[in-house]
């Protein structure tokens, strides 16, 4: 390297590192500007799924706007689910965990999840009968489980197909693992599925939020994930959570283990 070519680095790694600084500073504002609004947002949303509880609560099934207020409460869910992903990329603070029946959250999600599928999808629970524990916060756990089977949902293209969820515990780690039948993906895309923001579906129709979230909550707690996918032939995640301290305390579980078809 001549003297000239040495002289001339410095500035532009200066100019690098200068640009990197701003971009962060950048992001830091925006993940606090996105972070204010997704807490008034959210709140907006407790006041509207609040309102369709009380008018399920008080029709029958029978009645012929049930089904609308049961669209209006999980529009309400979703968008509480989007804002609390807003909130997360934008916080430093690690949620407290504690130790959990993964059984448990995927029987609650899926069965919210079921609202919002094809009646051409199955939906089939294939969950381990010992139990299967994780310690992360609930909500968490709900993000990973719902962000997964909505990524599912929307590789099936509106083609009947199904998508199948299991659960296995070991002593060297808790196994979730979503299968689907849909459209699969490329090398290409599968390498950036976990950058925020990336998304092959129309602008209306994604943030590119929810799976780089699934990623940041398993790499939190020194999980993996491991994905198989080829195009027309569907899509495998499987995600490997580190066993759950004994003495880690309990939040909710589940009365009933059973394996479940939906």
């Amino acid at each position: 390297m001549t003297k000239d070519a040495g002289r001339g680095s410095a500035p532009n790694l200066l100019d690098t590192l200068e640009a990197q600084l701003h971009e962060a500073q950048r992001m830091d504002a925006l993940g606090r500007l996105a972070a204010g609004i997704a807490h008034d947002f959210n709140n907006v949303l407790t006041v509207v799924q609040s309102s369709a509880e009380t008018i399920l609560g008080t029709i029958d099934d029978a009645d012929s706007v049930r089904t609308e207020a049961e669209s209006i409460l999980e529009a309400a869910r979703q968008g509480s689910s989007l804002a609390s992903q807003l909130v997360m990329f934008a916080q430093r603070e690690t949620p407290l965990a504690r130790r959990l029946d993964l059984n448990d959250v995927v029987r609650d999600t899926a069965r919210m999840v079921r609202r919002v599928l094809d009646r051409r999808i199955t939906l089939d629970l294939r969950l381990d009968p010992a139990g299967a524990c994780v310690c992360l916060n609930r909500s968490q756990v709900e993000q990973i489980v719902m962000n997964l089977l909505l990524n599912a949902r929307d590789a099936m293209q509106g083609v009947p197909g199904s998508i199948t969820i299991s659960t296995c515990m070991r002593p060297a780690a808790t196994r979730l693992r979503i299968r689907d039948t849909g459209a699969g993906m490329t090398e290409e895309i599968r390498r950036r599925i976990f950058e925020p923001f990336f998304t092959t579906k129309a602008a209306a129709g994604g943030t590119g939020l929810g799976l780089s979230t699934v990623h940041a909550i398993v790499a939190t707690v020194g999980g993996t994930i491991e994905i198989e996918s080829t195009p027309g032939a569907g899509s495998v995640f499987e995600l490997r959570f580190p066993p759950c301290p004994e003495d880690q305390p309990a939040g909710r579980t589940s009365d009933s283990l059973r394996s479940e078809p939906m």
